[in-house]
């Protein structure tokens, strides 16, 4: 569901929660492809979306070396996300990105 003009979508994920392949994505074990995750579809999907909008994307968790080593670049001045396959993903200032550890 799109957001109404002046409106913002969240999405919040617990990384923790996920195995890295399912956050970050993995290559498809049949076809060797790469397959994306839910942050990397995300923010795919935000990057398309009208500039004019925000997409807010939530990490809601306990503090995981495992992933938060690998999102401390989409958290910088850098707002880029480096996946395993080696693609970088540049995010547009209209995609915050926050995380909230407990």
């Amino acid at each position: 569901m799109r957001p109404r003009r002046g409106q913002a979508a969240v999405h919040v994920l617990n990384p923790a929660a996920l195995a890295p392949a399912e956050l970050f994505g993995a290559p498809d074990s049949a076809t060797g492809r790469w397959r994306d995750g839910v942050l990397p579809r995300i923010l795919r999907a935000a990057c398309r979306a009208d500039a004019a909008e925000e997409t807010w994307v939530v990490l809601d968790g306990a503090l995981d070396r495992t992933w938060a080593d690998d999102l401390s670049a989409l958290l910088d001045d850098n707002r880029m996300l480096t996946l395993p396959s080696g693609e970088r993903l540049a995010v547009p200032p209209q995609v915050p990105a926050t995380a909230d550890s407990y």
